[in-house]
Formats: structure tokens, C-alpha cells, sequence
């Protein structure tokens, strides 16, 4: 045991003095290390357009003139060459192209990487949408963006009225032009038609279908689920797995204590939510024939289509007056403006649920002092709690928590002559845009006045943008 105890010694012994050994015969050489700057992490531009690059290099030790260099776009490469000059030759694509730059050092053969993304997109990127009416028909008009951009029109593609206009995200971002005749589902880089949803597209085919609402973005939540109304009353559930509507509602009829049924006249001012979790939910109507909330639902043992909104149940109380204006103002609180032209009484329920549930009579406030018309274009800022409305040319507003007040001048500073048709707000509740049919003779009557939402000072004024407009897209 003695003699193999004293082996293994001898053999440690000599390993451990030919490691000390080794160590001092390693010749070591500074690494001339490279770091790439000057690469953003993105790119966009349009197919054709130039895409130029001059990185920076920095050296640990000195430059080195043996230096390659790989640009490639997609994996493929596009330039051999220290700076990129590049006409970009790929695709429009939704998704960015990932993209890399390559520098190897050829002595040591050792390569450098910096990643970034290229963009390809259209004119139609980024701008402003606006949907206008033009002697009874739809117009799309699109501005780029870019302070010398003009606007492009589209006219005779879309049937029937215009109703709205949206980028909703549970569609890829597409976008979607509802009129009364169809809902126009289009590219949102070459602005092409993709969809079109009427009455012969439906699920349940309907030859004389008339639209008279369709949305697909969530006045209070954002949220994406869509949902359309026929002159008829009947409700469409948009059904995003399948990318159909579900089959109508049944015909108007109403659900009460003594299980009579009552028509109703939908209006086509409501609270959606028809998405919950990935199932049908429910959402808040208005009969504007009695004046009272409206509660549809689905039960999904009345029909074999589970996503068919085919119950409805009365909110009480009875307003008796229709639905003006409806939003939110904080979370979980919303507004209900009611107003009968025909006899100019307006009232308010200035805060309730989403549901309308709970609601008492002594909620229910007249106005003394409003300013509205039956041409009063309404709309809810919930960044300030304010309801900002016209009268006339005149754009007014009343602070949500004291709508009792004597309403306060926004902006008088519009022109006197013409219509206000549209108000809209933009996504960072900053500008009003404030549509105008300006009454000139012509193609293009539509005008459109970019607002502090605020101060009410005029920033911007686009002329000429198609026809009235209706509605207002920041397109992205």
C-alpha cells in the first residue's frame, strides 16, 4: 500500500511542476476588439427608397486595415461595403425585416455583429384617414405625414352612406369603413380591400341588409369586439375566430315582468361588450321609441349560434327622452346625455355604471341651460371630464361633475358660415378635430380644424379633405 501511496505522489509531484512549467510558455496578443455605434435599432421606408447607413468604428488597439464587411437584409446579403447605400428591394411586409451588419477581422477571423430592423412600408403608413359623405356617397381621403403631404382620395368604392371609420387591433390592425350597404375591410399598408362584409357575406345571408351602427372599438375599455346594428334593430356580433358576424338578433322584441313582447327602436348610440373572455358578453342599447336602456345578452340555450345576442332585458328608469350622447369620463364611471329636439329638453345621468343597472330617478337631471341642437355634434373627453359639444359653429363645454353650469365657450373662432359634422378627439385627448361642410361648390366641400382640446386655439386647418367628414382616423 506504502508503494503505491508513494506512485501516485510522484506523479502529482511532477504534474503540478509541468503546469508551472507550461504557464510560462504562452506567447499572449491584444485582441483588437471592435465596437459597431452609429446603427439605429429601426428603419422604415418605402420600397425603392434609399436606405443609407455610416456606422462608426471603434478600435481597443489601432484600426486595422484588414477589415470585411456583410450588410444583410432577411439573411441575404445587400453590401460588401463599410457604409450602406442601399434602394431598398424587398417586399412590403406587416412584419419588419431583421436585418444585420457584419464586420471580420481577417487576420484573427474574428466578426462583430450589430442588429437592426427595416420597415418596408407604403405612403399609406401613417397619417390622417378621414371618411366623408359626398352627395349622399362615401369618400376616403388620406393624408401621409410630412408638412407638404396633400390628400389622396378614394371615391366610388364605397357603397352607401358613411358611418365609421376604425384601425381596430383585434383585425391585424386593418382598416375597417362601415356605410349602410357594407363594412369594407382594407389593407392597412396598400389600403387595398381585403373583406367585405354585406348582406350576402353574412352568416346568415340577408339581401336587404341596411347598416345602421357598426363598431369595433369599446367606447369605455378599448376593448376590441365589434358588433353591428341593422336599420331593423337586429344586433350582429362580429365573431373574430371564425371572421364572421354571428347570425341577427331576433326580431325586436322585448322581455318584460308580464312576458309580453314590445318593439323597440334601437338607437344607434350604445356601450358594447360583446367579447368577455373570448365569449359573447353583452351590451347596452337604447330604445328610443319609450326612452329606456336596453340590456342584450345571449342565452345560449335559446339558440344553437352562441354568440347571438337573441335576449334583451328593460333598465329602468324611463328616461322618455332619446339618447343624445353616451361615454366614459373616469374609470368604471360613464355619462348619458338624453335631449328631445322636438320639445328642447335635455337631461343627464352624469354618472353611472357601464350597465345602467341601479340607476334612481333622482339621478336623472334636466338641464336648464344647455346650448344643444338637434345638429349638436357631442363628445366625452375622459382625460378631463369635460363633454364637449356645438351649437352652431360654436364649440362649447361643461365639466362633467357640474353639468347643471351654464356650459363655457371652447372656441368661437371657427368660421360663421358652414356646418360642424363631425368632432372627434385624438388618441392622446390633445386635439379636437372638428369636421366642417363648408358649403363651396364642388368635389372637395370638407374641411377639417385641428383644436387644443383645451385652450380651444386653432393649430392646424386642413381644406378641401373630401366630402362632409364623418369621421377622423390618426392611422398608424
Amino acid at each position: 500500500m506504502k508503494k503505491i501511496l508513494a506512485v501516485v505522489y510522484i506523479i502529482i509531484t511532477f504534474g503540478c511542476v509541468s503546469c508551472y512549467e507550461d504557464k510560462g510558455d504562452y506567447d499572449y496578443k491584444a485582441i483588437n476588439e471592435i465596437s459597431i455605434s452609429g446603427i439605429q435599432e429601426s428603419y422604415e421606408r418605402m420600397k425603392w427608397q434609399d436606405l443609407r447607413i455610416a456606422p462608426e468604428l471603434k478600435f481597443s488597439l489601432h484600426e486595422n486595415d484588414s477589415l470585411a464587411y456583410r450588410w444583410e437584409i432577411d439573411g441575404r446579403a445587400v453590401s460588401t461595403e463599410r457604409n450602406l447605400d442601399y434602394s431598398v428591394d424587398v417586399n412590403i411586409a406587416d412584419d419588419a425585416y431583421k436585418c444585420r451588419y457584419v464586420v471580420t477581422n481577417t487576420n484573427g477571423n474574428v466578426r462583430y455583429f450589430q442588429e437592426f430592423e427595416l420597415k418596408v412600408v407604403t405612403a399609406y403608413n401613417r397619417g390622417l384617414l378621414v371618411l366623408s359623405e359626398q352627395d349622399g356617397e362615401s369618400m376616403l381621403s388620406f393624408r401621409p405625414e410630412g408638412e407638404d403631404s396633400e390628400f389622396l382620395h378614394w371615391g366610388d368604392l364605397f357603397a352607401g352612406k358613411p358611418l365609421s371609420l376604425e384601425q381596430p387591433y383585434s383585425m391585424d390592425a386593418d382598416v375597417t369603413v362601415t356605410t349602410s350597404k357594407a363594412i369594407y375591410r382594407l389593407d392597412k399598408q396598400r389600403m387595398e380591400e381585403k373583406k367585405k362584409y354585406d348582406g350576402e357575406t353574412m352568416l346568415v345571408p340577408e339581401s336587404a341588409l341596411e347598416i345602421k351602427f357598426c363598431k369595433f372599438t369599446d367606447h369605455v375599455d378599448d376593448e376590441d369586439f365589434g358588433c353591428m346594428i341593422s336599420k331593423k334593430g337586429q344586433v350582429y356580433v362580429y365573431k373574430s375566430r371564425n371572421d364572421f358576424f354571428s347570425s341577427p338578433s331576433p326580431v325586436p322584441v322585448l322581455e318584460t315582468i308580464s312576458e309580453e313582447l314590445i318593439d323597440y327602436e334601437l338607437s344607434d348610440i350604445c356601450l358594447i361588450y360583446t367579447l368577455f373572455y373570448g365569449q359573447t358578453g353583452y351590451f347596452l342599447g337604447y330604445d328610443n321609441k319609450v326612452g329606456r336602456f336596453l340590456h342584450f345578452a345571449n342565452k345560449s340555450s335559446a339558440s344553437t349560434d352562441r354568440d347571438q345576442m337573441n335576449s334583451v332585458t328593460a333598465r329602468e328608469p324611463i328616461i322618455g327622452l332619446p339618447l343624445f350622447a353616451l361615454g366614459q369620463w373616469d374609470y368604471g364611471k360613464c355619462i348619458s346625455i338624453f335631449y328631445d329636439p322636438k320639445s328642447n329638453v335635455a337631461k343627464v345621468v352624469a354618472s353611472h355604471a357601464k350597465d345602467f343597472a341601479k340607476v334612481t330617478e333622482e339621478q336623472v337631471v334636466t338641464l336648464d341651460n344647455h346650448k344643444f341642437t338637434p345638429e349638436s355634434k357631442v363628445v366625452v373627453c375622459d382625460a378631463t371630464a369635460r363633454v364637449l359639444f356645438n351649437s352652431g359653429m360654436v364649440i362649447y363645454q361643461s365639466n362633467v361633475r357640474s353639468m347643471t353650469s351654464v356650459p363655457t365657450v371652447l372656441s368661437n373662432k371657427l368660421p360663421t358660415t358652414g356646418k360642424i359634422t363631425m368632432l372627434k378627439l385624438s388618441n392622446n385627448r390633445k386635439s379636437l378635430y372638428v369636421g366642417v361642410d363648408s358649403g363651396r361648390e364642388g368635389e372637395f366641400k370638407g374641411d377639417v380644424y385641428v383644436l387644443d382640446a383645451v385652450t380651444g386655439e386653432i393649430l392646424t386647418t386642413y381644406s378641401e379633405v373630401g366630402g362632409a367628414p364623418v369621421d377622423i382616423l390618426e392611422k398608424y
